[in-house]
């Protein structure tokens, strides 16, 4: 829902009216659904990628309703290239934070089985002295 000034009800800054009811243009260029948080990104993943109908999307997110999904999605297939856009920009960030977290994950991982490995030793040395 958006006020005269130019904010939706969370606050956020609007640049644009995309023409599509329930979808606003943030500043940060990426269409959201009105009075959510949700990206419109979101939405076509969901429905690209998990394969889910617009019904479950609604059930997974009791926030939304048919007309803001279905208007999610319109607006996805008439900006069909930005959006895809979108997502494989953040598909790309999320890999590379992965690569750069890399060793620092295998240390915690190689931690975590020591320190198990330690405690199954207690347990079995409690065993054998009880």
């Amino acid at each position: 829902m958006r006020d005269a000034v130019g904010v939706d009800s969370k606050m956020q800054p609007i640049v644009s009216d995309t023409g599509y009811r329930h979808i606003l243009m943030m500043k940060d260029g990426r269409a959201m659904i009105a009075g959510t948080r949700i990206k419109v990104e979101l939405i076509v993943i969901a429905t690209n990628h998990h394969k889910l109908s617009p019904e479950e999307i609604c059930k997974y997110w009791p926030v939304l309703n048919m007309g803001q999904v279905h208007s999610a999605l319109a607006y996805y297939y008439d900006n069909k290239e930005e959006v895809e856009r979108l997502i494989k920009e953040g598909d790309e960030i999320v890999e590379e934070m992965r690569r750069q977290n890399e060793p620092a994950q295998r240390e915690f991982e190689r931690r975590m089985k020591a320190r198990a490995a330690e405690r199954r030793k207690a347990k079995a040395e409690e065993k054998v002295t009880a």
